[in-house]
């Protein structure tokens, strides 16, 4: 099965390959000849019939230029080969990170968007941006991005087991909003936005990129302030990870992120080069992860407690029926010729629900016992 799989990443890549290379050589005639000569519409039909072939099995052709990458389809390319050169050139002309091509793409089309891409340094200054270029072209099934992305380096997804996201494509505006998030700046309040970085807050390789490229932007400012950003950047990374642990399941795993997240800190070279020989920050890093622990521990509880309080409120009311005298504190012990097993009973919910009332809070165990013991009580109605 994984010799399969092997071969088919293989046969995807050539495929690609020979697609960026056939970009190229299009855009490179058109540059040299009329968009009519022979040699022109021979390789943009073969292109154009290449591309169909892609589109079978793909919705979309998505092309992004990264530092230090070239992906096609989320096949990766080195970035030094010289016809990838090439075509990040025209990328870096019209100053954008990002292609998508849909499957309508119509011939005509296609020959006008290379045409374009041919002479990019000139359009570039013709247009305010690719995207009006190809909408005055009459280029609708071609969209053009300038993306932000965090990277998780590769040395951090192999000790995450390699599961972590390689790369997540944001919007310079959705980047910008959500740094100034983590430094305080800004408040996440629509629900779309929460959406939006959703994968990222839960994953740890993401958030330690994200810390490293704060300290990285916050190279020219004073030793001290770069430590209070980042502190207030653990800080706000809590916060939305206690926000969102509203269940055991979602507590469970808010603290893997935390985790995962000290561990990558640790191996970074940016975060430690910050801390070193400051004891005093190390020590406030530390408080500020297990101070975000214990919050996501508590407000799982208080999340259970709240689908509980209910029931709770029915055993009140079902001990207020049997034995008022329970509530007003009057029942210490089983009483002569009463009934012993219930007032056994009576007496192990007084002293739960006195353990709730001292500690403001319930415990994963006590949250356990609430149902068995309305359960039991309705034997005595």
């Amino acid at each position: 099965m994984e010799t399969n799989s092997n071969g088919n990443n293989h046969l995807r890549k050539k495929e690609y390959e020979k697609l960026v290379r056939d970009i190229v050589n299009v855009a490179s005639a058109l540059g040299m000849y009329p968009p009519e000569h022979p040699m022109v519409t021979r390789r943009l039909d073969s292109l154009y019939r290449e591309m169909g072939e892609i589109f079978k099995n793909n919705q979309l052709i998505s092309i992004h230029r990264g530092e230090g990458t070239f992906v096609v389809n989320d096949v990766e390319f080195l970035a030094n080969d010289p016809v990838i050169e090439k075509v990040s050139r025209h990328f870096n002309n019209f100053k954008i990170t990002d292609l998508e091509i849909g499957p309508g793409l119509k011939p005509d089309e296609l020959k006008r968007f290379l045409n374009l891409l041919s002479r990019s340094e000139q359009n570039a200054k013709l247009y305010p941006n690719l995207n009006a270029a190809c909408q005055k072209n009459q280029i609708a099934s071609i969209k053009a991005m300038q993306a932000a992305y965090i990277r998780v380096a590769k040395d951090v997804k192999d000790k995450l087991g390699g599961k972590s996201v390689g790369e997540l494509k944001l919007s310079k505006d959705e980047m910008n909003r959500l740094i100034g998030y983590l430094k305080g700046e800004v408040k996440l309040a629509h629900p779309k936005e929460t959406k939006i970085y959703k994968k990222i807050f839960e994953n740890a390789g993401m958030l330690s990129g994200l810390v490293n490229k704060i300290i990285a932007e916050s190279s020219k400012e004073p030793a001290d302030k770069r430590k209070k950003i980042v502190l207030m950047v653990l800080n706000q990374i809590g916060r939305y990870l206690i926000q969102q642990s509203t269940g055991a399941s979602q507590q469970k795993e808010s603290l893997k992120v935390l985790l995962n997240l000290k561990k990558t800190l640790a191996n970074s070279e940016l975060f430690v080069a910050l801390g070193n020989g400051d004891s005093s920050f190390k020590n406030e890093v530390e408080e500020a992860m297990e101070k975000t622990k214990l919050l996501v521990k508590n407000q799982a509880l208080l999340a259970e407690y709240s689908k509980h309080k209910d029931k709770l409120k029915e055993v009140k009311e079902k001990i207020q029926k049997i034995s008022p005298q329970l509530l007003k504190g009057e029942l210490d012990s089983a009483e002569e010729g009463g009934r012993p097993e219930m007032e056994k009973l009576l007496l192990e919910i007084k002293g739960f629900l006195e353990k709730i009332e001292r500690q403001k809070s319930m415990a994963p165990d006590d949250l356990r016992k609430i149902p068995p013991l309305v359960k039991e009580i309705k034997k005595y109605l």
